[in-house]
């Protein structure tokens, strides 16, 4: 039918070139920053995991701790069919949420049991290669993937209202196309491309809780048992600033985050990170840890605000041609790991809003016509399907008190809200049914107006009235140990 060109080679970007291919286009030139590496067939650990970093600069957290999240799963296996199977095939570790993973989140762990709450953890390298090789392998003949490939502009047509291919650094070529997917990351220039071409560039919000995290992996120790928990978070909410993270990858690897907001800084040694580790209110996570082995020098990273740019919005007159998604438009707080998921459905919405602008062309030159006039239809789709991310993620560190907000930022929830949120994770100490509602919130599997579901509102009440009853009694007669809450 026609050329597209789509920019960036992560999650996004290659989950939108695969959408391009099935919905028509006899030519999908994929534009990657970094040199890309054959797909690793079977996993192959964390030394193939470090490997490949090395060449993935375009994606720094590319060696850090990755899983694949409920909403990123589900839209990945609808764009992808058996995807799920052959990550686990490669060395991915499926996950009951409530049964496999503990929590401790406001003072108590979460209860567990069996659920229908099912994400896969594994290393990005292992995510990123499988997917690639999927899509390759989907699109044999009409997907081209070109490596060391840095964008310097955009092609316009004659008027300025269209977009018409991409103009490569270095060479100064350029790849003509009749659509062009920009899924270059939060460093993406193209606000600046707009401008300089007299377009209006996109508001962008932003929230930034100084997040700074750790990383590293580390061997399982031998007898460890997996009854016990396979992964575990600890939270530091609703007043600390520190936290920690454990998921389970390929070849008995433990993923390990450790993070502060606010100016806390996690340590790089790991004498000092066991530590860190200790000072957090759930010591499950240092147990294990100090019987781990590390396998990986330890990383830190920083700089991962929370920024959306609102290219929905009618201020901007999206060019022609021009489509926007992944963390060009909305970048989030990586300790929420919605990151991959908000990627996997920004390409399901572009394949939805392909097909149904696609229906009634018959012709090529109407089928081109169709996906030209696309840029502002998507554009408003995209934008209330990512919105939740957003909400979960910016609301939630604006709880922080030294967050920064800039530019047309989120309010900061109502105290009513923030309070039913809060009562509503006390009460996933108690019910794994509670855990499933909530966590198919946060995993964007529902949306957010089931906040308001009758069991979770039941619940959050419930803590209320105990939270107050025990304020009571403090003010009354002093403190008290709290009642242990019995997990049903």
């Amino acid at each position: 039918m026609s050329t597209a060109v789509v920019v960036g080679g992560g999650i996004a970007g290659l989950l939108s070139a695969h959408v391009l291919c099935q919905r028509g286009f006899s030519k999908v030139i994929l534009l990657d920053a970094d040199a890309p590496q054959p797909g690793e067939g079977p996993a192959g650990g964390v030394a193939s995991m470090l490997e490949g970093a090395k060449h993935r600069g375009g994606i720094p957290q590319y060696s850090h701790p990755h899983a694949l999240s409920m909403g990123g799963l589900e839209a990945m296996k609808a764009l992808l069919p058996g995807f799920q199977e052959e990550l686990v095939r490669r060395g991915g570790v499926e996950l009951d949420v409530a049964r496999d993973l503990r929590f401790f989140d406001f003072g108590a762990p979460y209860a567990r049991g069996p659920s229908s709450l099912t994400i896969v953890a594994a290393t990005r390298h292992l995510i990123h290669s499988a997917l690639h090789d999927e899509v390759t392998g989907c699109n044999a003949g009409k997907l081209t993937v070109r490596g060391s490939c840095r964008v310097a502009g955009l092609l316009w047509s004659e008027d300025g209202n269209a977009v018409e291919g991409v103009r490569l650094s270095g060479s100064g070529e350029e790849v003509r196309a009749h659509v062009v997917v920009m899924a270059a990351g939060r460093q993406s220039r193209l606000p600046q491309w707009l401008e300089a071409a007299g377009h209006q560039a996109p508001d962008a919000s932003k929230v930034d809780a100084q997040l700074t995290y750790t990383t590293g992996f580390f061997r399982m120790p031998k007898d460890w048992d997996n009854e016990r928990w396979m992964g575990h978070v600890t939270f530091g909410r609703p007043h600390g600033l520190r936290g920690c993270g454990v998921f389970p990858a390929e070849d008995r690897t433990w993923q390990v985050f450790v993070y502060g907001v606010n100016g806390e800084q996690p340590p790089t040694e790991k004498k000092q990170l066991l530590e860190y580790v200790a000072s957090l209110p759930d010591g499950e996570i240092f147990e294990a840890l100090r019987h781990a082995e590390l396998l990986s020098p330890l990383k830190k990273y920083g700089g991962a605000y929370n920024i959306q740019r609102s290219y929905d919005k009618a201020s901007v007159a999206m060019p022609g041609g021009l489509l926007v998604l992944g963390d060009a438009v909305q970048a989030l707080n990586p300790v929420y790991g919605q990151g991959m998921s908000v990627a996997a459905m920004s390409a399901l919405a572009l394949d939805s809003e392909l097909a149904t602008a696609l229906a009634g062309a018959a012709s090529p030159k109407q089928r081109r016509s169709a996906v030209q006039g696309l840029s502002r239809t998507f554009q408003k789709k995209l934008a209330a399907v990512i919105a939740p991310a957003w909400m979960m993620a910016a609301a939630e560190d604006i709880r922080y008190p030294a967050t920064k907000v800039e530019g047309n930022g989120p309010a900061p929830p109502s105290r009513l809200m923030q309070a039913c949120l809060d009562n509503v994770i006390r009460a996933c100490h108690r019910k794994v049914e509670n855990i499933e509602l909530f966590f198919e919130i946060a995993h964007m599997v529902r949306p957010p107006s089931h906040i308001l579901h009758p069991r979770l509102v039941a619940a959050a009440l419930k803590e209320a009235v105990s939270s107050s009853l025990q304020q009571l009694w403090a003010l009354l007669w002093g403190p008290s140990p709290a009642p242990a809450k019995k997990a049903e």
